[in-house]
């Protein structure tokens, strides 16, 4: 349980920044641990509620993130921006204080845009995106300054228009290194403030130190409040933070990342009641290798999250921006299948669009993405794989099996003990989600990942499969 850790009600206060991270690192315990329920209930700021609503609250079946406010029990869930397939857009109640369209960010000159985090692969997307749009001048920070390894990215980029473009050596979580490099290059107040900062850390819950919740937060957090704090700011200055749909939605090994950009989504909001024009986005995955390393990156992509295009993304994001959002592209129908086996699908149920059940298994998502989904996927027809033989040997079948899992574990050859439970070698709830799409490409079998998960051997697993299927392999 967490008090004021979610802003559910229009009268709610900005959430508190530690329960609101704490639950974004807490749902990641699911991923880690697949055969335990994880739920979470947020208490309002004020006042006691009774232990009988509490009570019964817990009692709600299926729902893993609920909100207790006076007599009434909230559920949380992802809704779309704007009208996609015909839904209607959702009332945004903070969309007044934001005016980023007005004029809308990134559409006209601004005098000065700095970019946190502004030589990674994100930061040098916002440049491009900035450049190309009439800034007189961008000033990328980053701890390396410029180097050989983005030289030709910044030829290009300083090709493209008018902008100067400033790289400045700066440790933004040392506030000491932020005061000189205000002192040394700001001489008018900023107009637009990026934060494309990122420190990914990959820790599961037994590996958490004081020493990695610190190098999570220090450019993260830390050093957004150092340059904020510092840097004089134009009177209509916008800001933009850049968090992830982790936040959300969590993952295996994501709980500081997760509660990391969760932290960033409530100073967007505590900016926001100052009377900033501020804005969080929670990004999905994007088709330049940022943060995440590529076993990482398959990862994401094995979980339905599509990569994004950087110009798709950001005019999704720039355009008409009002309020905290999440911009990701996903097969949302997988996404739910995958997010489901930890207990939040009713989290991103509203996003699944109604498709025939034929079409589930066939669909591809177009490759520019819309707040929160991208649009409408469309059916393909693949061609139907063949199913094997009655008549085959069931132990042709499980060496056919064993060859997919062998590639999704790693494997070059060899063989497992078939007896042991999965994951006791080492496969993943990932891992398993991707076994199960080669099985049913591969094979036409429908593997039961819950039996994985659940501590099933792949003895276990290729018998379920021929009870399962509608003609028993050798039987």
């Amino acid at each position: 349980m967490t008090a004021a850790g979610e802003h559910v009600v229009p009268d709610d206060p900005v959430p508190h920044l530690f329960h609101a991270a704490a639950n974004a690192g807490f749902r990641c315990l699911a991923a880690e641990y697949p055969r335990t329920t994880f739920r979470h209930l947020d208490l309002p700021a004020a006042g006691t509620p009774s232990a009988s609503a509490v009570i019964g609250a817990l009692h709600i079946a299926a729902e893993p993130e609920l909100a207790l406010r006076g007599a009434k029990v909230y559920a949380k869930r992802l809704a779309y921006v704007d009208a996609v397939d015909g839904r209607p857009a959702p009332v945004l109640e903070d969309a007044a204080p934001l005016g980023f369209d007005d004029p809308a960010i990134g559409s006209g000159p601004d005098d000065h845009v700095v970019i946190i985090g502004g030589t990674g692969k994100l930061g040098l997307e916002f440049c491009e995106y900035f450049a190309t749009r009439g800034a007189n001048r961008i000033t990328l920070l980053s701890r390396s300054g410029e180097t050989a390894s983005i030289a030709g990215r910044l030829r290009h980029i300083r090709s493209l228009g008018g902008a100067r473009v400033d790289v400045v050596a700066c440790d933004v979580g040392d506030e000491a290194s932020v005061l000189q490099f205000v002192y040394d290059h700001v001489t008018d107040p900023v107009d637009v403030v990026v934060h494309a900062a990122v420190n990914y850390v990959d820790a599961e819950s037994g590996s958490i130190t004081p020493d990695l919740v610190a190098a999570a937060t220090r450019s993260k957090v830390v050093g957004l409040m150092h340059v904020l704090a510092a840097t004089p700011l134009a009177p209509r200055c916008r800001v933009v933070l850049c968090s992830s749909i982790a936040a959300t939605l969590g993952g295996r090994g994501q709980i500081l990342y997760a509660a990391g950009n969760r932290m960033l989504d409530v100073l967007a909001r505590t900016l926001r009641e100052q009377g900033m024009r501020a804005a969080s986005v929670q990004w999905g995955l994007w088709n330049v290798q940022g943060p995440l390393d590529t076993a990482g990156v398959d990862r994401v992509e094995g979980a339905g999250v599509i990569p994004m295009r950087p110009a798709d993304a950001l005019s999704v994001a720039f355009t008409g921006a009002t309020t905290d959002t999440i911009v990701a592209a996903a097969d949302w129908a997988e996404l739910y299948d995958i997010v489901s086996l930890f207990g939040h699908g009713p989290l991103i149920a509203g996003l699944v669009p109604e498709r025939p059940p034929a079409q589930l298994a066939s669909s591809v998502l177009p490759t520019t993405p819309s707040p929160v989904a991208a649009g409408s996927p469309t059916a393909s027809e693949p061609a139907t794989p063949e199913r094997p033989a009655a008549s085959a040997d069931s132990a042709v079948f499980a060496e056919l099996v064993v060859t997919e899992l062998n590639r999704v574990m790693g494997i070059d050859g060899g063989d497992i003990d078939r007896t042991v439970p999965l994951v006791a070698l080492g496969l993943d709830s990932l891992q398993a989600l991707d076994f199960r799409r080669r099985v049913k490409s591969e094979l036409d079998r429908d593997l039961p990942v819950e039996a994985i998960l659940g501590g099933a051997s792949f003895d276990e697993v290729v018998r379920l499969m021929d009870v399962g299927s509608e003609t028993a392999v050798g039987g």
